[in-house]
């Protein structure tokens, strides 16, 4: 059995409406979801992340965030995903 390392690169595009993003909203996501959070660049992150794992897209409720669209969040197009094999059994290919 042969052991493979593949490399994924993955882009998300996502269309956000960032005046909804209220300090209000932000402390309120910090205090019960992930404390970490102060940019709107890492709720995209987190966003991108949702969608690739098909947890989030256009229109549903996602905890914490409510209605994304209310949101004034829009995924646009469908993920990108490019893979790469670049090791077998510990060698590059």
């Amino acid at each position: 059995m042969a052991r493979y390392r593949v490399e994924l690169k993955s882009t998300v595009l996502i269309d956000i409406d960032e005046s909804k993003f209220t300090e209000a909203f932000m402390a309120e996501y910090r205090k019960y979801f992930d404390s970490s959070f102060y940019e709107i660049s890492q709720f995209a992150e987190h966003l991108a992340d949702l969608n690739l794992r098909e947890v989030a897209e256009n229109g549903d409720f996602v905890e914490g965030y409510g209605n994304i669209e209310e949101r004034g969040i829009k995924f646009v197009g469908w993920p990108e995903t490019n893979t790469q094999a670049i090791l077998r059994d510990g060698k590059p290919i």
